[in-house]
């Protein structure tokens, strides 16, 4: 018997027998779709939110394994902490780009450099977040900014801004880029 074996005669079955040097598949190719939804519980900037909650509820999302939803009040930088780990992720925030009310769009993060989209009115925002976790390659393979326009004052249906935002994350999930 080899040494360091003692009584432990039985054979492993073999499902549990790994080379040594090999990891596994990478922690990210497992895991589940994340979207988070940011803004605060203020005026238009909850709207992200309440995408989030309506699509929590289980409304035309069949992604499989099933998304996690976070909802999230100004996270500035602790964006970077919750995008890690993940493949692919989605981002939901009320957007200010003069757009008819509850109009989502689509940006990933090389488009947002140049948009004149305002995200964000609280300190470090969501362009400079993102900026920086590119700086520090600390972002998803496949990360989408899905903007929700707020309008002035007025909340627009959340339901329609839900609905345009599922269908546009099942598309982007699947690999296909939705207009």
């Amino acid at each position: 018997m080899p040494p360091g074996r003692k009584d432990h005669t039985q054979l492993r079955p073999l499902h549990l027998v790994r080379h040594p040097s090999h990891p596994g598949p990478p922690a990210a190719a497992l895991s589940a779709p994340r979207i988070i939804a940011v803004g605060s519980p203020f005026g238009t900037d909850r709207l992200g939110w309440e995408v989030a909650e309506w699509l929590r509820s289980g409304h035309l999302l069949t992604l499989a394994p099933p998304p996690e939803i976070l909802c999230c009040d100004r996270p500035g930088p602790r964006l970077l902490e919750l995008l890690s780990g993940v493949n692919l992720a989605f981002i939901l925030d009320a957007m200010s780009a003069g757009l008819a009310p509850g109009t989502v769009r689509c940006l990933n993060t090389d488009e947002l450099d140049g948009e004149d989209v305002r995200f964000s009115s609280h300190g470090f925002g969501l362009v400079s977040t993102l900026a920086l976790g590119r700086a520090l390659r600390m972002l998803p393979p496949r990360l989408h900014v899905l903007g929700i326009e707020g309008g002035e004052g007025t909340m627009p249906d959340v339901r329609s801004a839900a609905e345009s935002a599922a269908r546009l994350i099942m598309a982007l999930a699947d690999g296909r880029r939705a207009g």
